[in-house]
């Protein structure tokens, strides 16, 4: 029989051992890159850049979102001190082509790991609803996602299609959520899980210049108030709020969490006390598992948590609602000291009688190393490894066939050439390097066959590299398993840390070369894991 000592040894080392797991991945999936000098393209984007952006919300007292208001109605103070606006829109959702690339995007989750079977049915039913109003047309472009009990999952792609959303949920399964039963571990094991998925939808839409809602419907994650934690295990949890929350606001992602408990919900812990730890934490040791609770995390980030109603698709909707007009403050504080210190923000309207939703603070950290090539390139096989679309480079496949006897895909990526940063060599040509990562996956999701590689293009000047529209082939072949998955490429842009993703869903659509014959047999490949 275990000691007290023992037991408490065991469940120390478990918590330090997901802490730990928790900062790795944020680290590694939230790094950037400083420009490099001369940059001859777009600008470029960094984790930490020294501007801050603010999508702001402005409600009447009946929480209809107020239009009409300009730079000179706002006042922006951090810790106090008024800060100058240096850039000023308003959005409105409605004046906004969809395919134009700028408008705001929404992110519904469906969680069902966190939350009861029961209240997953009831969840459905109410997105069911929701799916169907205004005609089945949604206002901005929307992906419905589940976070399972193996991780999240796309559900439906980005569309404004109701019925396509519906169609694509009906023909979801759902799964009993067999952590809820267990107990301390099974909780640590859901928080880091939920951490890693808010982190891959915040580094999927990184990058891309527009405003992004999470909608997060679910029971929540336990508090755990009672947990002291040791002095090592709080320093990586305050390492993994201060990564995950610069993630997410250079994302630009507002969070709202949704209950789908219904009444039940007001009654919960998560919801009674989780106002206790909104305000940031501001030091080490102030960190707590509750610091990276869904409903901390929503009113940080300017969303809301909506708890103890019975009608789900109103919360949802409202939540959409939000979005629909918003305006983008961008401002540089004064205080130059980037220390990592919690720098608090408040936003005033001129306008009586209105309320304001936006972020309530930031950590001011230091610019990030510059990456390694071993980085560069685990950072690319995240991407592959993430069931969301890495938009931010275009990245398209071409070509793509089937050969056998070694088994192998052949496809030819074509990249926008304009959205590379080219450097300029002695010889008078432009050299870009691109890092690439690809994958091959059963039907069940299992990474069968990896590569990875860093690739050097140098091409002549005067060959319109910086034309919109013009684009660069580049070859690539991956082992694969014929076992009717799908393929995924991802590439990254050095220069500018811009990553762009693109699938082959089915390998079974694609042409096998002449005098071979795919064999529907299963054959495992050597790469069952990521490469280290």
């Amino acid at each position: 029989m275990k000691t007290g000592e023992q037991l408490a040894r065991r469940r120390r080392g478990r918590i330090g051992a997901w802490l730990i797991s928790a900062v790795v991945a944020l680290l590694g999936i939230s790094r950037a890159q400083p420009p490099q000098s001369s940059p001859q393209t777009l600008p470029v984007v960094e984790a930490s850049a020294r501007a801050v952006t603010l999508d702001v919300v402005v409600t009447s007292k009946g929480g209809v979102p107020v239009n009409g208001l300009t730079a000179k109605d706002f006042s922006i103070f951090e810790d106090g001190i008024p800060q100058k606006i240096a850039s000023f829109e308003a959005v409105d959702v409605h004046g906004v082509k969809t395919d134009s690339g700028e408008a705001p995007a929404t992110v519904l989750v469906l969680d069902e790991m966190n939350t009861r079977f029961t209240d997953v049915v009831y969840a459905r039913d109410a997105l069911k609803r929701l799916f169907a109003v205004n005609n089945a047309q949604l206002y901005q472009p929307t992906t419905l996602l589940a976070l399972t009990n193996q991780g999240l999952i796309t559900i439906c792609g980005y569309t404004r299609d109701g019925h396509t959303l519906a169609e694509s949920l009906r023909k979801h399964q759902s799964a009993l959520p067999y952590m809820l039963s267990q107990g301390f571990y099974g909780a640590l094991d859901r928080i880091s899980q939920t951490l890693n998925a808010l982190g891959q939808i915040a580094s999927s839409t990184q990058g891309t210049p527009t405003h992004k809602t999470i909608v997060w419907v679910s029971s929540g994650l336990p508090l755990l108030s009672e947990l002291m934690l040791p002095p090592q295990d709080q320093d990586n949890l305050f390492r993994t709020i201060m990564r995950l929350s610069d993630q997410l606001m250079q994302s630009r992602v507002t969070l709202y969490t949704v209950d789908p408990r219904g009444t039940r919900g007001a009654l919960a812990n998560n919801n009674r006390f989780f106002n206790a730890y909104t305000g940031g934490a501001i030091n080490m040791g102030d960190a707590a598992i509750g610091d990276v609770g869904l409903q901390t995390i929503a009113v940080q980030t300017g969303g809301k948590a909506l708890f103890g109603d019975n009608d789900i698709d109103h919360a949802v909707a409202a939540s959409l609602a939000d979005a629909d007009v918003y305006y983008t403050l961008l401002y540089y504080p004064t205080n130059k000291n980037f220390n990592s210190r919690y720098r608090r923000i408040r936003v005033a309207v001129d306008q009586p009688g209105t309320a304001v939703l936006t972020r309530t603070g930031y950590y001011a950290l230091p610019s990030p190393a510059i990456r390694t090539p071993a980085e560069n390139l685990q950072r690319v096989d995240l991407a592959v490894g993430n069931p969301l679309p890495y938009n931010q480079l275009h990245v398209e496949v071409k070509d793509a066939s089937l050969t056998r006897d070694p088994d192998t895909a052949r496809v030819n990526l074509l990249i926008a050439s304009s959205q590379l940063v080219w450097v300029p060599q002695p010889n008078g040509k432009l050299t870009a390097t691109l890092d690439f990562a690809a994958a091959d996956f059963s039907k069940v999701g299992k990474r069968m066959h990896a590569i990875q590689m860093r690739r050097a293009i140098t091409l002549s000047t005067g060959l319109g590299l910086r034309q919109k529209g013009h684009v660069l082939g580049v070859p690539v072949q991956l082992p694969y398993s014929f076992s009717g998955g799908r393929l995924r490429f991802a590439v990254e842009d050095e220069g500018s840390g811009l990553i762009g993703t693109a699938d082959v869903e089915d390998l079974t659509t694609l042409p096998v070369r002449k005098g071979t014959t795919p064999s529907l047999k299963h054959r495992p490949g050597k790469g069952d894991q990521p490469p280290s």
